[in-house]
């Protein structure tokens, strides 16, 4: 039996406050992004937006995951998307 490795994840987020709401930071495809809670749109923070930002702690894997998945497009787009099973 084989054992499998553990892996790390590839998207890290942060709990923030951006002006006026709450959400998550994280870096994707380059850009800084905020989130705000129940959003699927996220605000590309910009240097001059730096002084409206608080950064709070790292959120877990779990979340993570979730604002990964809410950037992908949410979880329709992300099952459409996927190739696995189709001739």
């Amino acid at each position: 039996m084989q054992t499998v490795p553990a892996t790390t994840p590839t998207v890290k987020a942060f709990y923030a406050h951006f002006r006026d709401e709450a959400g998550y930071l994280t870096k994707f495809d380059g850009d800084l992004l905020f989130l705000a809670h129940g959003s699927t749109t996220p605000h590309v923070i910009e240097p001059a937006d730096v002084c409206w930002l608080a950064v709070l702690g790292e959120v877990g894997t779990a979340v993570a995951a979730f604002v990964a998945d809410q950037l992908a497009g949410g979880y329709a787009a992300i099952a459409c998307s996927r190739d696995e099973g189709r001739s």
